[in-house]
């Protein structure tokens, strides 16, 4: 299955307000490479659906997208020697624009986890965005910087938040427990919230 990016980043917007204090000069030789690989990653967006504008007065659109995450203080706890890959309401399988998501399930050894694809990898490019940022110019933007925000192209045709796409769910298959993290939209970070349940036994027929 090929690989599709189906987000792009907006992470000037955390930088532009403290630009008095850190300073970005946009005819750095580095840093206009690098905003060129983030162009090319984002060649054939369409139109995003905007409440601001007049045709979509009317439509009920999604929540914003959470804050980004920075993925370096992750942690590992298992390898996966098991990756299913799963197109989330396909209107064509063979299409990825057409995907609501491409979820991702990865089992281990004590572990499993399920989360969506193309946020990990919007979270991961954010990441290294920033990080090359600071490096280039020896300026301390964060990651989860409230103001940076992830924003959804439109190579799948999602336009919003939802759990389904912004929850984590780990299972610890030594005590059969399942946890679910939960990311808010837009500026309710402060609110994400995980819950851990003992998952029932199956009686299945």
């Amino acid at each position: 299955m090929r690989t599709v990016f189906t987000f792009f980043l907006l992470v000037l917007v955390a930088m532009a307000g403290n630009a008095q204090q850190q300073k970005i000069d946009p005819n750095n030789e580095e840093y206009k490479k690098l905003n060129a690989r983030m162009d090319e990653w984002d060649k054939g967006v369409k139109e995003r659906p905007s409440p601001y504008k007049e045709k979509y007065r009317n439509v009920a659109l999604n929540p914003g997208m959470p804050v980004c995450r920075d993925v370096s203080l992750y942690a590992a706890i298992d390898q996966s020697t098991i990756r299913i890959l799963y197109a989330f309401n396909p209107e064509d399988i063979d299409d990825p624009e057409s995907y609501d998501d491409l979820q991702r399930l990865e089992i281990g050894q004590t572990h499993t986890k399920y989360y969506s694809a193309y946020v990990y990898q919007e979270d991961s490019c954010t990441t290294k965005y920033i990080q090359e940022t600071n490096r280039i110019f020896h300026t301390s933007y964060l990651v989860d910087d409230p103001r940076a925000q992830i924003v959804m192209s439109l190579r799948g045709k999602h336009q919003g938040w939802s759990r389904y796409l912004f929850s984590e769910f780990f299972k610890d298959l030594s005590t059969n427990r399942l946890t679910e993290y939960c990311r808010m939209p837009d500026l309710l970070g402060k609110y994400d919230r995980y819950y851990t349940e003992d998952i029932p036994t199956q009686e299945w027929q």
